[in-house]
């Protein structure tokens, strides 16, 4: 599967460019006209809360790696919810998974689309073996790729 090597490179290359960010940010007088405080104090805080994201999602990408490999998946039922206006369109991942209600914040794709266009339908999870929370995603083998934040909603939660 594609999608863990995508997230991966993605990753790193925001890390490799946060870094960059407070590189200029800290050591702006190696340039010959060095960057004004302000701005060097915007390149550290801006890169330092886009290593936090990069960093966040390579380690979800590489929990998600570790449970397709150390487990067999279950079947849940999932449902997107669509959330759209004038700029933008997010969608929401609802799945059911032992009498419990997880939402999942997911990139649109194939599988989107297609849970859009009918109910919910089962597709198979790999789990968290701590908490219960479904990591990884397929539906009929098409990756249902989430973000890694992972809410539970239903009893329990």
């Amino acid at each position: 599967m594609k999608v863990p090597f995508l997230l991966f490179a993605a990753s790193l290359l925001g890390v490799a460019v946060s870094a960059a960010f407070v590189f200029i940010g800290v050591f702006g007088d190696v340039f010959d006209v060095p960057p004004p405080l302000f701005l060097r104090a915007i390149l550290v805080a801006g890169g330092a809360f886009f290593a936090l994201v990069s960093l966040s999602a390579l380690w979800h990408a590489a929990r998600q790696t570790t449970v397709r490999r150390s487990q067999s998946p279950v079947r849940v039922m999932v449902e997107v919810e669509t959330f759209a206006d004038s700029e933008t369109t997010t969608y929401d991942l609802h799945i059911s998974c032992d009498d419990a209600l997880w939402i999942a914040p997911v990139y649109g794709g194939k599988a989107v689309r297609r849970l859009q266009h009918s109910g919910p339908q089962p597709a198979d999870a790999w789990l968290d073996p701590r908490s219960g929370a479904p990591l990884a995603l397929e539906l009929d083998g098409l990756p249902l790729v989430t973000y890694p934040v992972i809410r539970r909603a239903g009893p329990g939660g």
